[in-house]
């Protein structure tokens, strides 16, 4: 059947109680409101696409999903910080090291960012020490993924990596909906992000096993 890929959209949230009747979120940075979840095992199809129940405190807490060995990769998607979240990159990155530090073991994470200026070596040092993948990652404010892979210090697991391409660079949500809807055929094609994710697997390819890859793909690119 092969193996489930969740991700996890976490962005500043004050504190809110869960619905009534909610279970409680199986992996949640607390402190983040998590947007939603995803599994994209194709024998499947979409699941468990819910609004999540906001956790309470800060970047202290994180509770699991079970059965990890049916995870491919866990990714923690943080939407865009503006100043008043983060004034310096830094300070990011600082609570994402704690963070990482309590996240349990056995499982392979990943973080994606949305800010372009946090793209920096203190960046990937921390998700090197803790064996967390950067997610390359084409989206709208970002670089694109051609120029990411470019970054002394990007490939931060050794033994896996990941990229999502969801939106071409400059591209609002908006916009690509109307320009892609109903999603019935191929509209535009992006030879960047087709080059980028070819290099991508064959990256892994040339690793011999030693590297896996995960790829997903967005149909508003």
């Amino acid at each position: 059947a092969g193996r489930v890929g969740w991700w996890v959209g976490l962005r500043p949230s004050t504190p809110a109680p869960a619905p009534s009747g909610e279970p409680e979120p199986r992996t949640a940075a607390a402190g983040f409101r998590r947007l939603g979840r995803r599994s994209t095992d194709a024998s499947r199809g979409p699941v468990d696409r819910r609004p999540a129940p906001r956790s309470p405190k800060g970047w202290t807490r994180v509770t699991t999903l079970p059965h990890p060995a049916r995870i491919g990769l866990l990714m923690f998607e943080f939407s865009r910080f503006y100043p008043a979240d983060y004034a310096r990159g830094r300070d990011f990155v600082a609570d994402l090291d704690r963070f990482l530090a309590r996240l349990p073991s056995g499982w392979r994470y990943g973080v994606e960012i949305r800010n372009p200026t946090f793209l920096q070596p203190e960046h990937f040092q921390t998700l090197a020490r803790h064996r967390v993948a950067h997610v390359f990652n084409q989206w709208q404010d970002m670089p694109p993924v051609t120029e990411q892979l470019n970054l002394p210090g990007s490939r931060t697991a050794p033994d896996f990596l990941a990229a999502r391409f969801l939106l071409a660079c400059g591209r609002s949500y908006e916009e690509a909906v109307r320009r892609f809807s109903p999603y019935d055929r191929v509209r535009e094609a992006d030879p960047a992000s087709r080059a980028a994710g070819a290099a991508l697997i064959e990256e892994v390819l040339a690793s011999r096993g030693a590297r896996q890859g995960f790829l997903y793909v967005n149909n508003r690119l």
